[in-house]
């Protein structure tokens, strides 16, 4: 249909996911309850299963119909119903929240996608000749009233390795004893790759979780991040770089465990 925008076609993909796992979920355990009261066989599957949740760690089968997490059980079982709560508002009213929790999405790079098509289609661009490029807001997470004219805002994000100051819009060396602190609201854009601006930014990369390599499937990269930055850079035959971020490990993470 003329109206299912890549913003609803990312919705409608999150919501199958959910409810692929809310069965698997409902059924595993509604399976598990027979066979402690002897109705049925106590399967290797299910002996698994017990074991994981007195464990506090996530069931294989739900944590395969699932997003990539590090999180114990009851952590990401609350990390469940938020998911919950944010996808029944979004598909009622078919209205994009006024800032989108980007970790709450098990495909976050869908999302991203999907503003790099929007913005491409409006300015007639080709898509591969876009890239994204994020505008670090004032605003806290709950303080966002509406989405822009053109981008998006999303929040729930954190840094990793350094922080960001308000007060200067820049990136700042960390404080210590904070490990990952909040970003603001961040303004995701759209922009055509030639008009990408390298003096004064650092291109930081975007992790799914604190994990940013190994696992499975391996790496957890998401997307770069552009952050301001007063730091000299330095042209090489491969680009632009701050070493001080580089160096200092400086990442975004979606999720934090």
């Amino acid at each position: 249909p003329a109206n299912l925008t890549p913003y609803l076609i990312v919705m409608n993909q999150e919501c199958e996911k959910m409810n692929i796992l809310l069965s698997c979920i409902r059924k595993s355990l509604g399976d598990l309850q027979l066979g402690l009261q002897g109705a049925l066989n106590v399967s290797d599957a299910m002996d698994k299963q017990m074991t994981s949740m007195f464990m506090d760690q996530i069931p294989a089968m739900w944590e395969k119909q699932a997003w990539r997490t590090l999180k114990t059980l009851p952590v990401w079982f609350v990390d469940v119903l938020e998911r919950c709560v944010m996808l029944k508002d979004w598909s009622d009213t078919l209205k994009m929240p006024p800032s989108l929790w980007l970790a709450g999405t098990s495909n976050p790079m869908a999302f991203v996608t999907a503003v790099m098509q929007v913005t491409a289609r409006a300015y007639t661009w080709a898509l591969d000749e876009v890239e994204t490029f994020t505008d670090i807001t004032k605003m806290d997470w709950d303080q966002a009233e509406g989405q822009p004219d053109e981008g998006a805002y999303v929040h729930g994000l954190y840094i990793e390795g350094a922080r960001w100051c308000r007060e200067s819009d820049e990136l700042r060396d960390s404080i210590l004893r904070e490990l990952a602190p909040q970003m603001p609201i961040i303004h995701l854009k759209a922009i055509p790759a030639k008009e990408r601006k390298m003096d004064g930014y650092y291109d930081c990369p975007v992790f799914y979780v604190s994990q940013r390599g190994g696992g499975n499937p391996p790496g957890s990269y998401v997307f770069f991040g552009q952050l301001r930055t007063s730091e000299p850079t330095v042209n090489t035959l491969y680009g632009v770089y701050q070493y001080k971020w580089v160096l200092a490990g400086v990442g975004i993470l979606l999720q934090t465990e």
